[in-house]
């Protein structure tokens, strides 16, 4: 194992600005024939809301695992498209504040940086995230950053190029010593599968929440059934057999907790009491704090145990990064999350 100073952790994908309305306005109901989600958030078409404050914060899954990262003694370097604007220029900024390598950070000349509205319901701490892409649909990954790279965090990939992006990833693994850690998105499952599925084959950690590993076991199994579709147990298994041998896979259910499994163990966390403010990050926070647990040679009980308590304290703020964890708390922290074996 490396001296962790030197270990080279490449995170690749999307970065922005993420601006933070929290309010208590609106009416949330059931949701109505033919919606995916069991409710709807409803707002007086015309109305004007009254939003008491405003925050700001760095987002994308590049900037939320290097930071997560980053405060965990890890060197981490982002790699991203952002445009050459205010914006571009705050989040490069405040990344190199951060500690994060920035070389990797292409900025786009007269490109505007992605941003994102996230209305946040006080009351609960779930949002509605209005995503505006720009720069961030022209990323063009180069073969040349995975040089150096021990490992790379992917997370959701968008834009003209996705399928070339997500080929020059599988190329440049299967062919490197770079360790995949790998957190396919919504968008990516639906709509490149089978890129998706032959991803997770080269992958050493996986991420994933229930309804992604729902929809990614549909897509390789055939005779699944409800039962086994919400069992997490089963949900594992089936992800193991398209994973490689040694893969490590982890799959969060938000309140529920989080379930991993690897070649000789099968745990479950499960989740602490918290006053949710935001849960915008909780799943980037969560990876952040059971990688550098890896890294750093942690059981794998203790690495669940610092996703637990990375993600527990993110969801305590507003956007992903105020409630990070440095080593010191997430030592005096993590021991408080009960772990067993399932």
């Amino acid at each position: 194992m490396k001296n962790s100073e030197k270990i080279n952790i490449l995170c690749l994908g999307s970065m922005g600005k993420d601006i933070f309305l929290p309010t208590s306005g609106g009416v949330v109901q059931k949701a109505s024939a033919g919606i995916k989600t069991p409710k709807q958030w409803a707002f007086g078409y015309g109305a004007k809301m009254h939003i008491e404050d405003r925050f700001q914060e760095l987002g994308g899954c590049a900037c939320n695992v290097s930071v997560g990262l980053k405060r965990l003694s890890l060197q981490t370097k982002a790699c991203g498209l952002v445009g050459d604007d205010a914006d571009g220029r705050w989040i490069v900024d405040n990344l190199t504040g951060e500690g994060v390598d920035t070389s990797l950070i292409e900025q786009l000349k007269g490109g505007a940086t992605d941003s994102s509205m996230i209305l946040v319901h006080n009351p609960t701490g779930e949002r509605t995230i209005f995503v505006n892409r720009d720069v961030g649909e022209n990323l063009v990954i180069k073969k040349n950053v995975f040089s150096n790279a021990d490992y790379v965090f992917i997370g959701s990939l968008y834009g003209e190029q996705v399928e070339q992006n997500m080929g020059t990833i599988h190329n440049e693994i299967t062919k490197s010593q770079t360790k995949l850690i790998y957190n396919p998105g919504m968008r990516n499952i639906q709509l490149q599968p089978r890129t998706v599925c032959d991803l997770i084959h080269h992958t050493s950690i996986l991420f994933v929440n229930k309804t992604e590993a729902k929809l990614i076991v549909q897509e390789l199994a055939t005779g699944y059934n409800d039962e086994a579709l919400d069992d997490e147990i089963s949900l594992l298994e089936s992800l193991a057999k398209q994973a490689s041998q040694q893969a490590i896979i982890v799959l969060t259910a938000g309140s529920q907790g989080a379930w991993v499994r690897s070649p000789e163990e099968r745990l479950r966390i499960l989740a602490r009491p918290q006053t949710i403010v935001d849960t915008t990050g909780a799943g980037d926070s969560f990876a952040s704090g059971f990688i550098a647990g890896h890294i750093l040679n942690h059981s794998l009980e203790d690495c669940l145990r610092w996703g637990g308590a990375n993600s527990h304290n993110v969801i305590g703020y507003y956007g992903g990064h105020n409630g990070l964890l440095s080593v010191k708390e997430i030592n005096e922290f993590a021991p408080r999350f009960e772990v067993a074996q399932c």
